[in-house]
């Protein structure tokens, strides 16, 4: 399966994402209680086809093109903290795959963040965190009809190196690495066509939300970041296949 990857920065004083681009987006594609968690949390997500939003064609328009290959490790990673404004590349993964993609604090942590999570009962949990990394999990399942199903998970990584103990294959392996916290309860699951696109970025007004911390920044200016991921191809397709599909690789 290949993905296109792009990232966008841009200032938030010049309201890129007004009511005419979300026109073009299809929120409805995500189930409502996703919606309401997401938007409950700073994030807010849609899915548009082939055709770009036409605001969002005009800020992509000077975008530098970069190819990452799919190699030995099972892990790839595309960082979008610090970069040019807009940032375009390319990924090549297979069936269930596992794909970092790096939102805050890859080049320098965070030293501290205080994070708020909103549940679905409307209660308000914080919790404060040392030396940060935000990041995006994700993982692709080819499906029968030819879509794709992307499944994203938002993380914290955060302390110092640590031995910790991970369950996996029926036993305990010790690793050692930074503590990680996952938010489940923000997962989405997107099936997209090929040449359709994910587009993921904060909400306004939701400062010390996950979607504040992810996709905005507040240091000399006010930047809002874009991530959109695009279905470009998938060599899986069962509809004129009688046989069994494959099982998908772990």
């Amino acid at each position: 399966m290949g993905f296109e990857l792009v990232t966008l920065r841009v200032p938030l004083v010049d309201g890129p994402l007004d009511d005419s681009v979300w026109a073009e987006v299809d929120e409805t594609s995500l189930p409502i209680e996703t919606r309401r968690r997401l938007a409950a949390n700073g994030i807010r997500a849609g899915i548009f086809g082939a055709r770009l939003p036409t605001k969002l064609d005009e800020l992509l328009k000077p975008v530098e093109s970069q190819a990452a290959e799919d190699g030995s490790t099972a892990i790839q990673v595309s960082d979008f903290e610090n970069e040019q404004p807009v940032r375009r590349r390319v990924i090549q993964t297979r069936s269930g795959r596992k794909m970092k993609f790096i939102c805050m604090g890859e080049r320098t942590r965070v030293p501290e963040l205080s994070l708020l999570m909103r549940s679905d009962d409307g209660s308000v949990r914080g919790r404060t965190y040392a030396h940060v990394m935000g990041l995006l999990l994700a993982r692709a399942f080819p499906q029968g009809d030819g879509r794709v199903r992307l499944d994203i998970v938002p993380e914290v990584e955060h302390g110092e190196q640590q031995r910790r103990f991970v369950p996996g294959d029926g036993m305990m392996r010790v690793e050692f690495g930074p503590a990680h916290d996952q938010f489940d309860e923000l997962e989405i699951e997107a099936e997209l066509s090929p040449g359709q696109t994910l587009l993921l970025t904060s909400l306004p007004g939701r400062e010390g939300t996950l979607g504040h911390h992810f996709f905005a920044e507040h240091s000399d200016r006010a930047m809002q970041k874009l991530f959109l991921v695009r279905l470009v191809t998938t060599n899986y397709d069962d509809r004129f296949s009688t046989a069994a599909p494959a099982a998908e690789l772990d």
